[in-house]
């Protein structure tokens, strides 16, 4: 399965992107929210990565471009993807919704939020597309499996997805 996140352009281009903005992966401070589409840098040659203190030198072939999600739909047509929506508002959840169904990806793609409010609007957007459990509920089953009360709590999504940190 791959996993990205998608924030949206001031046009209203879905951009994969985990970062908010521009400064760590490019070195502009500008956020996504307020650039179009046309105007995104290109990355930098070298980019430090978030999770560890490492480093990752892009490839000779590598043009430094950020994707969209309808290209990453193009060229991964049969592939299960995990789509993580960044940000508050229905632009978003919407062209991400019209994006699955022009691409017939319903059984292909589980879509959510780390925001635990925004998956009852997604829910209701899509029912026919998966959702995985917010950080907080993953955390919430953690703690109800423990204290054997997980037979009360109506599992509110359908995909638990939990990084194994080593």
């Amino acid at each position: 399965m791959l996993e990205c996140d998608v924030h949206l352009t001031k046009d209203g281009v879905v951009l994969i992107a985990h970062d908010e903005d521009f400064k760590r992966l490019c070195g502009v401070d500008k956020k996504i929210a307020d650039t179009p589409y046309e105007a995104i840098p290109l990355m930098k040659r070298t980019i430090g990565l978030h999770f560890s203190n490492s480093l990752y030198d892009l490839l000779p072939e590598e043009e430094g471009k950020f994707a969209t999600l309808r290209e990453l739909f193009e060229i991964a047509p049969h592939k299960m993807i995990s789509i993580d929506l960044k940000g508050d508002h229905n632009e978003l959840k919407n062209k991400v919704n019209e994006l699955i169904k022009e691409f017939s990806r319903e059984s292909l793609t589980i879509w959510g939020s780390m925001k635990p409010r925004q998956h009852q609007l997604i829910a209701n957007l899509n029912p026919e597309v998966p959702r995985f459990f917010s950080a907080m509920q993953v955390l919430l089953v953690y703690i109800l499996y423990f204290l054997g009360l997980l037979f009360l709590y109506p599992l509110p999504a359908d995909a638990f997805m939990v990084p194994l940190m080593t």
